[in-house]
């Protein structure tokens, strides 16, 4: 169970309870019943931030992804929560009893639709591949099939070396010999901060598949190579990014040992 989980479970049963008691009790209040209902607040805005921080990655800040959950109806939810929450608390007596009637039902809702509107602010904005470059979020969770195969950065290495090293170089440098009549300048591979981080393979398998869309650029590669061709080029630059060339690098020709999808 997830932090965010029991804090939900946390939010539910002080909100159940306070409004039990205040039933029971006939609406009369004290001090120390305003504790129930202001712990609930806290637990739902610190479920909404978790939520929010879930639905990060290495390259996306909290600020970006909060304004997209709060602007769900999980976000509004749980806000309207936590400020009636707050105003109960200092509320007192009968007020107190339909008011946490209605937190309770918000609270329930808002627990439904967490999952949701944190899958939303996961897939919303773009990353930044480039000054040039930016791909949906929701590449991100694309996952590659070939990971665990050894062999495909070998296939990857003569289709790379067949449709990919006259621009980025054999080494992946971007240095290829037409990179200097291009506009924009190739990526270069050299980078394992960058393409070996967790979690990206999907990001850059999307480059490969639209390009950049900008004349002189990265060109699109669907339709040229298959779904399984693409992955493997992505995981031959891995091997390029990790400065781990494959041992017969530079000697198979190109394009003999692609596989189709």
């Amino acid at each position: 169970m997830t932090l965010p989980a029991w804090l939900r479970f946390l939010e539910l049963s002080l909100l159940a309870g306070w409004l039990a008691w205040r039933l029971y009790s006939g609406g009369r209040a004290n001090h120390a019943e305003a504790a129930l209902p202001f712990l609930a607040a806290g637990a739902s805005i610190a479920q909404l931030l978790l939520e929010a921080q879930a639905a990060t990655d290495p390259f996306t800040p909290l600020t970006q992804v909060l304004p997209v959950v709060l602007g769900s109806v999980y976000g509004g939810l749980s806000l309207a929560v936590a400020a009636v929450a707050l105003a109960a608390a200092f509320a007192g007596r009968v007020r107190a009893v339909p008011s946490a009637c209605v937190l309770l039902v918000c609270a329930a809702v808002s627990s439904s639709v967490a999952a949701d509107a944190a899958s939303a602010a996961a897939s919303s904005g773009e990353l930044a591949m480039s000054p040039t470059l930016s791909v949906p979020r929701s590449a991100l969770t694309i996952q590659n099939p070939y990971a665990n195969d050894p062999a495909s950065a070998e296939r990857g290495r003569a289709i790379y070396q067949q449709y990919c090293q006259t621009c980025h170089g054999l080494n992946g440098d971007g240095n290829g010999p037409a990179a200097a009549g291009l506009r924009i300048r190739p990526a270069t591979f050299r980078n394992p901060q960058h393409f070996l981080a967790p979690g990206m393979d999907g990001a850059h398998f999307w480059v490969v598949q639209y390009g950049d869309g900008r004349q002189g650029g990265m060109p699109a590669w669907q339709g040229t190579l298959t779904d399984a061709q693409m992955w493997d080029v992505v995981n031959y630059v891995k091997v390029l990014a990790g400065g781990r060339p494959t041992a017969s690098s530079g000697s198979s020709p190109p394009g003999g040992s692609a596989r189709p999808q």
